[in-house]
């Protein structure tokens, strides 16, 4: 399952997603960086969208580290060699 979720992030869809959430984020914060200091609702806004672009790309590489070890643990109980 690590080299599908793996190959899903090299993928045009993984890649478009990645692209997308470092866009988001880099909007979001020249907007922040703009807003009115006393705008409060709205630098939270801003925060929510940064931090929901960033753990897009986490989510991702966070389900490839995990699936990776998932693999790693099953070779391990199945004998294989693991280098």
């Amino acid at each position: 399952m690590g080299e599908e979720a793996q190959a899903f992030f090299n993928s045009d869809v993984g890649q478009y997603i990645i692209r997308r959430s470092e866009a988001e984020s880099a909007a979001a914060t020249q907007a922040l960086i703009l807003c009115d200091a006393d705008d409060t609702k709205k630098i939270k806004d801003l925060q929510n969208r940064i931090a929901i672009s960033s753990d897009a790309v986490r989510w991702l590489a966070e389900a490839i580290d995990d699936m990776r070890m998932e693999d790693h643990n099953a070779m391990l109980s199945d004998g294989e060699d693991v280098v």
